[in-house]
């Protein structure tokens, strides 16, 4: 059968595309420092670090770091993203890269991956903060298919223009602290040619080792790409790349460019006058593209943009045709489709949301108004946590913070922050537990019934699950699901709102508790309330002010249905 020229130029783009994601893939397993077997200490050890990573272990600015063990069944692990990659497409390539890593050396105590984007290796020996240079992959680039030639009449040119552009991002990444390391740039060549360029360390590394490491990775430049337009060397502790196209994300280049400066302080709403068509302030964007960059998670409700006209402010997000959740979970009709699997995943994809609002954004975000009302659902029922208008942004080392004015909703509200007027990533925390208790149940918290009678939705999970009975909490729609995993889910989100703010759970181990029922819950106690015995509750929090609004007003951004 003759194949048509359209049929051929498709197989043939198949092939192209195969070949290239081969080529980009690179690992080594070592066959030289030691073996385990099958079920060994060691191997435990390295599937404990494999699954913390998959079950949202923090990935800082692209980087992953983890130990696990003792003496020689130790397990130590590195896992490093290229600086433009965002947090869910890293979280997703070093995920990807330590499963194929773990398959295909089921035996050697090391071994390294590279793809285009992350690099994934694990060892038995210490390999943090320590420059390695070898082994060293490079070439042409692992992504680029065809790779054009360097003029000889102006070899010499480009070669100058590389050199100082290369040893001018190593500077740059070299003195870029501890949590990043990792510089892009673009520069004029021969030929007419704009060369772009991008250079990275592990961000354990001091400033003299990166600096050390990059120059050794330059000097393969003669064996991978003489001569070249583009082209790329890969070790264990660095590597660069450099192409004729803008091959990294420009946005994450400016973010990057601004990461060392703090961020401006909110601006002052504009005097009055009578002109409406007031330009808006350069610090009114600075911090408005910052909050765009910040909330790009598929479980928060994408920004598209903003408009500024005098006092006028608006915000532009996706359109989420489901909803908010409220309008299922409390609505008879619509509960009884909402079936256990559906509501056990969006219990989910809010725990992971809101774990990187806490963890993994480049600055911590405490929401202070997590509520169903403010959980949306895309078309394929997806959760994306939204209405940032009284969000509070901390630099990453700070989670608590004061205030001195209450927003919020009372009864999701933490009553440290309702009575003392203070706020942590326990104080959403908190409301987590409550939204968790209300999907499980379909009913609200502050409307909860038990027949004819009215009564505090926490108590009464409370109660329940003190005598044995926890049962009788779940929507009568869901009694034919599966019990216990709905039990643990009441059980998690009781130690959510536990009455000491040190005795709650943090995000991160909540969503290690919803991904593996194998874990161990511990008992929860008496959920909180806002008062005790006639007394307002104590905290030991202490009191911080370095947490800004994330809307100058800190008012609740009103969205008309369609939601």
């Amino acid at each position: 059968m003759a194949i048509s020229s359209r049929w051929l130029f498709l197989l043939s783009a198949i092939v192209i595309l195969t070949a290239q994601a081969v080529a980009q893939t690179h690992k080594l397993c070592f066959n030289d420092k030691g073996n385990y077997t099958s079920n060994s200490s060691y191997d435990k050890n390295l599937n404990h670090i494999l699954y913390s990573l998959t079950s949202g272990a923090r990935v800082n600015y692209g980087f992953f770091n983890s130990s696990y063990g003792n003496n020689s069944d130790e397990v130590h692990a590195i896992g490093l993203c290229r600086g433009d990659y965002n947090s869910d497409d890293c979280r997703s390539c070093l995920n990807n890269a330590a499963s194929v890593l773990k398959q295909n050396c089921p035996v050697q105590k090391e071994a390294i991956l590279w793809y285009d984007y992350c690099i994934f290796r694990y060892s038995n020996r210490s390999i943090f903060g320590v420059s390695e240079t070898g082994p060293t992959f490079f070439g042409p680039s692992f992504s680029t298919w065809i790779v054009n030639n360097v003029s000889a009449n102006y070899l010499d040119r480009f070669n100058d223009v590389l050199r100082t552009l290369l040893e001018g991002l190593r500077d740059e990444a070299a003195a870029g602290g501890s949590l990043r390391k990792y510089a892009v740039n673009n520069t004029i060549a021969p030929q007419n040619m704009t060369l772009y360029a991008l250079v990275q360390c592990t961000p354990d590394l001091p400033e003299r080792e990166c600096y050390s490491c990059l120059t050794e990775a330059f000097q393969n430049i003669p064996q991978c790409c003489s001569g070249k337009t583009a082209g790329r060397v890969v070790s264990p502790s660095c590597n660069f790349r450099f192409e004729t196209y803008q091959f990294y994300n420009p946005i994450a280049e400016a973010l990057q460019q601004s990461s060392s400066s703090p961020l401006a302080p909110p601006v002052s709403p504009p005097e009055s006058s009578d002109n409406t068509n007031s330009t808006p302030s350069a610090g009114n964007h600075a911090i408005l593209i910052t909050i765009k960059r910040t909330l790009q998670h598929r479980n928060l409700v994408r920004l598209l943009g903003f408009c500024l006209e005098g006092n006028e402010r608006l915000l532009v997000y996706e359109f989420v045709p489901n909803r908010s959740l409220d309008h299922h979970i409390f609505d008879p009709k619509k509960s009884a489709n909402l079936d256990w699997a559906s509501r056990y995943k969006i219990i989910k994809g809010i725990a992971r949301g809101l774990l990187y609002l806490h963890e993994d954004s480049r600055l911590r975000i405490i929401h202070r108004d997590l509520k169903a009302a403010n959980v949306l659902l895309d078309i394929e029922m997806n959760p994306k946590i939204s209405d940032f208008g009284m969000a509070r942004m901390c630099v990453l080392d700070q989670t608590e913070g004061n205030t001195n004015r209450i927003v919020g909703t009372y009864g999701y509200m933490a009553p440290e922050y309702a009575m003392l007027e203070q706020f942590s990533i326990k104080s959403d925390v908190f409301s987590f537990g409550v939204l968790m208790l209300e999907i499980v149940s379909g009913q609200k918290i502050t409307s909860f019934r038990e027949g004819e009678n009215i009564e505090y939705l926490l108590s009464y999970a409370w109660k329940n699950w003190r005598e044995g009975t926890a049962a009788n909490l779940i929507d009568l729609t869901l009694r034919s699901g599966p019990l216990s995993e709905m039990t643990r889910c009441i059980q998690i989100g009781l130690l959510c709102v536990q009455a000491n703010v040190a005795d709650r759970l943090d995000m991160a181990s909540v969503v290690l508790m919803l991904n593996s029922n194998s874990i161990a819950l511990p008992l929860p106690t008496q959920p909180t309330s806002f008062v005790q015995n006639g007394v307002p509750l104590a905290t030991s929090m202490k009191l911080d002010t370095a947490c800004r609004p994330m809307s100058q007003y800190e008012v609740s951004i009103t969205e008309l249905d369609p939601r």
